[in-house]
């Protein structure tokens, strides 16, 4: 009996001392994989950068071999550049600029400070332009309001602002007018033409 367990013991201990083998085996490989993940992770999410520095590098000579053991059997001649001036072309595309267009100028009847009774003073404009649908053609309408300043005012600290009275836009900061609107409703919706005509 005594046989048999010594035998089973030396089994055992040939069989853990396996294990133990393929259990270095596997940590050695684990480790090479997080070597590996680092390096990875160091190449695709780290700065790049184009040098590779290489110690001594200016002695080494490496890529110029065939530099420093030829001869030069002619000089190279100088070359010559003439640059010309060139003009670009103009785009095909048709904008609103190619369009007729008429201005209409939102001025303030009475330009004298309602508080003071003392003339305003011009300080700018503000220009909107608009594109109209009439039944043959199209026409921009180019809206100009005049904006005036009166004194500084000492009580409140501003200087109060006039400005002549302009329509709003059917839609804040385009150029599109009630007429164009209603032009491309009709298209669409009555004609069932698409919305890139």
């Amino acid at each position: 009996m005594t046989m048999k367990k010594d035998k089973r013991i030396r089994q055992l201990e040939a069989e853990l001392e396996a294990k133990n083998t393929v259990i270095e085996s596997l940590k050695q490989e684990l480790n090479y994989v997080r070597e590996q993940l680092v390096l990875y992770k160091k190449t695709f999410y780290g700065s790049r950068s184009e040098k590779i520095e290489i110690p001594d590098q200016l002695t080494l000579n490496l890529f110029n071999e065939a530099e420093t053991e030829s001869t030069v059997l002619k000089t190279e001649p100088e070359l010559q550049v003439r640059v010309t001036s060139h003009s670009r072309k103009k785009s095909k595309k048709r904008g609103i600029e190619d369009l007729p267009e008429t201005v209409v100028e939102h001025d303030l009847e009475d330009k004298t400070d309602p508080q003071t009774g003392k003339p305003l003073r011009l300080i700018g404009t503000n220009e909107r332009k608009e594109l109209v649908h009439h039944k043959e053609y199209y026409e921009v309408i180019k809206h100009i309001q005049y904006v005036y300043s009166g004194e500084y005012d000492e009580e409140i600290e501003t200087t109060p602002m006039y400005k002549g009275d302009m329509p709003k836009a059917v839609i804040p900061k385009s150029f599109a007018s009630p007429s164009l609107l209603a032009s491309i409703l009709d298209k669409k919706y009555n004609l069932s033409l698409p919305l890139y005509r």
